[in-house]
């Protein structure tokens, strides 16, 4: 499976380099994405959301999400030298609640981007917290990736729209 992601997702990306003629973003520009995908989720999953009586929650919108998380993380990993054989071997970090679960994969996720020395070692976090929340939602192996390559469609799609308006 991880394989099949870091394969399409690098291929992606740079496809989008290529066809847009955008510099490669850099490591933060990634981080700060998948931050904002983060908070995309949370915003799906709806446990956060404790000042709410009636949590709305969507887990076919925070699967989505939850596969833009990976495609950061991915794209990512690339950069910082993390094979698919290394995330495959990555341990679940499960934290008790989807909070405390969010709040160390954010800040996980800044580390990278803010300090290049330990940036493999956190990196490898990410991808367990990522595994963590995978349980947290019970979505199975075979969801995340029939979601993974339904979503990497639609970007495809929204690349040539981009490219064929410009």
């Amino acid at each position: 499976m991880y394989k099949r992601f870091f394969t399409t997702q690098l291929k992606f990306d740079n496809k989008v380099v290529r066809q847009l003629g955008i510099q490669r973003p850099s490591l933060t520009q990634k981080a700060t994405a998948l931050l904002t995908e983060i908070g995309e989720f949370s915003n799906e999953e709806g446990s956060v959301k404790y000042w709410k009586k009636r949590k709305k929650q969507n887990l076919q919108a925070a699967l989505f999400e939850y596969i833009d998380m990976w495609k950061f993380a991915v794209s990512m990993a690339h950069d910082v030298g993390i094979t698919a054989k290394d995330v495959k071997r990555a341990k679940v970090i499960h934290y008790p609640t989807m909070q405390d679960q969010l709040m160390a994969l954010s800040y996980l996720v800044s580390m990278v981007a803010q300090y290049p020395a330990k940036k493999h070692e956190h990196m490898m976090s990410v991808f367990g917290l990522l595994k963590g929340i995978q349980a947290h939602c019970s979505f199975t192996d075979k969801k995340i990736y029939d979601a993974w390559f339904l979503k990497h469609e639609e970007n495809v799609k929204r690349l040539k729209e981009q490219v064929m308006a410009a």
